[in-house]
């Protein structure tokens, strides 16, 4: 179908986790199953659809998801199910059964999302993770969750990094990757991309190269780009044929790290795919967690004037390292509230940006917060609606960045500002924040505060504050303590903070002889109010 033009493009990506229930018995029938997934984007500014292929169970299994395997009809790649007598929990049965039911009606859940999408005036695209390892999170040298076809072909996979991460569960969990050098690897993932487009009747085909953008033997990403670029053109090819069969534009889509240089660190060649029409759509995309603001101004720029969206990857499902205090000092729960994913959306509308994009943010409700809303799906959206709302930012602070880069041969974002530690008197550091609010125009928020958690900080140790290089004075600042965390509010002056990017600073002149631990700046955020 067409998409409306005068609306922002708002896309939710589904990683096939609805098909589970979670919460129906099975087989919970097609009804059921398009009320969860497409009937909740009912009165919502999601306009645009992607349904990953592939069996996602989640909390039923130890991986979280079943790597290579599909749950869609295909004849070309493993079907989940296959020569299984007996399930290793309920959920994965449930996932089976749910399927098996579908099928046994004459259709499939990738037909139905595109069906009922396409009946509610929702854009359908079936999306593929190009080389989706959660295989490695297993602990197992030789698993049973491998897919028949990494089973049968071992030497098609990559093996582990040789600088693996140094512990826990991201340890080596890169090693049952495909190998993109191979040529029969690249056949076989487009024999499924093909499939797809010739029996669907999608909207367009998104390839996640952000699950996960391992793709080639360490050392050889830049060199193989091309190989990447070709399989591009192939899927270009393809879809236009579609579209000249159909007389409907079908789109290609693609998430990949969020610089030109990072993504072409994995082989992926970006601007070649820009400056040759490759694809219609480009996602500045996060391989690992949610971030604030990643930097989408390249993306932006290189696209001006051509006939491709840069759309920007919002704040997803739940937040892991979201610091102690902040839940238990004011009760916020473990996921980016409404305040945060307004904050964030307004900074990449400002950045020039045609859409944006929520990744598995339909499981909150399932895994971390019953109650949940979905009120940024009905606010977001629209830059408008949320230019006068309440707003939080915060600075990034990737989660296990190192770990993430050492498993995948490379960094995938770019490294966080904060936690950064001051060891020594002397000292100052400084980070820098985006904020939207035309603070100082006509409709001024009614209040601002800056909150920056510093800790082992005691009313001993002699530290000041600046924005953009003008001194905080004391009678600006409170704190407040839980444990060794120590959040300083700062209440800032007119003109001390602006639109756009803000510096802040932290200097020590003298520390607490009787504590030993380092200061570390942890969080920097900014409140905003109406």
């Amino acid at each position: 179908m067409n998409f409306d033009q005068s609306r922002k493009r708002f896309i939710l990506c589904n990683d096939g986790g609805t098909l589970l229930g979670p919460n129906s018995e099975a087989p919970m029938g097609i009804d059921e199953f398009a009320k969860i997934t497409i009937g909740a984007l009912e009165n919502t500014h999601i306009n645009t659809f992607y349904w990953q292929l592939g069996t996602d169970p989640y909390m039923s299994t130890p991986t979280h998801r079943y790597s290579d395997i599909y749950s869609h009809a295909t004849d070309v790649a493993p079907q989940w199910g296959e020569g299984i007598e007996s399930f290793e929990t309920a959920g994965a049965w449930r996932i089976y059964e749910n399927t098996r039911h579908m099928r046994e009606l004459g259709t499939d859940p990738a037909e139905v999302v595109v069906e009922r999408g396409h009946e509610a005036g929702i854009q359908v695209l079936l999306s593929m993770r190009v080389n989706d390892i959660h295989d490695g999170f297993s602990t197992s040298e030789d698993p049973e969750i491998l897919s028949s076809t990494k089973k049968s072909h071992p030497e098609w996979l990559l093996g582990p990094v040789k600088n693996a991460a140094s512990s826990g569960r991201l340890r080596k969990f890169s090693r049952f990757a495909y190998d993109f050098g191979i040529d029969d690897v690249r056949a076989y993932k487009l024999s499924i991309a093909t499939e797809a487009i010739e029996k669907y009747d999608l909207d367009g085909l998104d390839w996640d190269f952000c699950r996960f953008p391992r793709f080639f033997q360490e050392g050889r990403a830049r060199q193989n780009a091309d190989l990447i670029t070709d399989m591009l053109r192939v899927l270009r090819a393809k879809l236009d044929e579609k579209s000249a069969a159909t007389g409907e534009k079908k789109l290609l889509s693609v998430r990949v790290p969020p610089t030109f240089e990072l993504a072409l660190g994995f082989g992926l060649d970006v601007q070649t795919w820009i400056d040759e029409g490759l694809i219609d759509i480009l996602i500045a995309g996060v391989v690992h967690g949610s971030l604030h603001r990643v930097p989408v101004e390249e993306y932006v720029e290189a696209t001006r004037g051509r006939d491709i969206e840069v759309i920007a990857q919002n704040l997803g499902l739940f937040w892991w390292n979201r610091p102690f205090s902040a839940r238990v000092l004011w009760n916020e729960p473990d996921v980016f509230s409404p305040e945060m994913c307004r904050a964030s959306a307004a900074t990449y509308w400002r950045a020039g940006v045609d859409g944006l994009y929520l990744w598995n943010n339909h499981l909150i409700e399932f895994n971390r917060y019953a109650p949940s809303h979905r009120q940024p799906w009905r606010e977001i959206g629209d830059p408008d609606v949320i230019d006068k709302l309440d707003k939080h930012y915060v600075i990034d602070t990737p989660p296990n960045w190192e770990d993430v880069a050492a498993e995948l041969g490379g960094p995938p974002v770019p490294p966080g500002q904060l936690p950064v530690s001051i060891s020594e008197a002397g000292q100052t550091v400084s980070a820098i924040i985006d904020i939207a609010d035309d603070i100082a125009g006509e409709r001024r928020p009614s209040e601002i505060v800056v909150k920056l958690l510093i800790t082992n900080l005691t009313s001993q140790d002699s530290v000041t504050y600046m924005l953009n290089d003008v001194p905080i004075e004391p009678a600006q600042i409170e704190t407040r303590l839980l444990y060794n965390e120590c959040w300083v509010i700062i209440q800032p002056s007119e003109g001390q903070l602006k639109r756009g990017w803000n510096q802040i600073s932290v200097s020590v002149s003298a520390r607490n002889l009787r504590v030993a631990a380092p200061l570390s700046w942890d969080s920097a955020e900014v409140i905003v109010k109406y």
